[in-house]
């Protein structure tokens, strides 16, 4: 086997391993040595591959974020842009990803808080397509006196974060199926956050 793929066939293992026990054990209590134990792979192989654990947790970090960025993109050029097509697509993803998902609501939910500046280059590209994606929700439609995109995007996070704290106050852990219920809160509160909670009948007034 030649050098360089026996190389990416053993980084590729390592990260297999690492996504699965920064899942289930978060950044503070996962180990390299049973990372190392599981992939099958030497310590030395391991830093060889990867400085740190951090530079190894902030790898899987950027992986997560930019296979469910590049799965939504896809997916959601495919169909009308709405809250309940972008929610479906994600909560898609993390079904079919777990350990993904794992990583996902450790670096959102629950990150380290001396990881925080590097977790959020990690998700540059994610929080990009975000503000693109509720630009294509406003549409064209004439927001009230006095408030700006900038203005709306910057409430709509102040609400996701919001609704992050709720769910780290409520010691929710990190399991699949309440990150899940955490998603589908989530898509309730930017449905509410830009229709409003009257059924209008179509005559919703700016």
């Amino acid at each position: 086997m030649k050098k360089e793929l026996k190389s990416l066939l053993t980084r590729e293992k390592l990260l297999a391993a690492a996504m699965d026990e920064f899942s289930s054990k978060g950044y503070g209590g996962a180990s390299v040595n049973d990372i190392c134990k599981s992939s099958g792979v030497p310590k030395g192989n391991l830093y060889h591959n990867f400085s740190s654990k951090e530079a190894l947790y902030l790898t899987c970090v950027k992986e997560t974020f930019t296979e469910l960025t590049q799965e939504m993109q896809e997916k959601l050029s495919e169909e009308s842009v709405t809250p309940e097509a972008y929610f479906r697509i994600r909560v898609s993803f993390f079904q079919a990803h777990p350990a993904e998902a794992g990583i996902f609501c450790g670096a959102v939910l629950f990150p380290p808080m001396e990881l925080q500046k590097e977790i959020e280059a990690c998700r540059a590209g994610f929080d990009a397509f975000n503000r693109e994606i509720l630009q294509k929700l406003i549409g064209d439609r004439k927001l009230r006196k006095g408030l700006s995109e900038d203005m709306v995007e910057d409430v709509f996070r102040q609400l996701q974060n919001g609704l992050n704290a709720d769910f780290r106050n409520k010691k929710a852990g990190d399991s699949h199926d309440k990150l899940i219920a955490h998603e589908l809160a989530c898509q309730t509160a930017l449905s509410v956050f830009l229709y409003g909670i009257l059924d209008t009948g179509g005559n919703a007034t700016d």
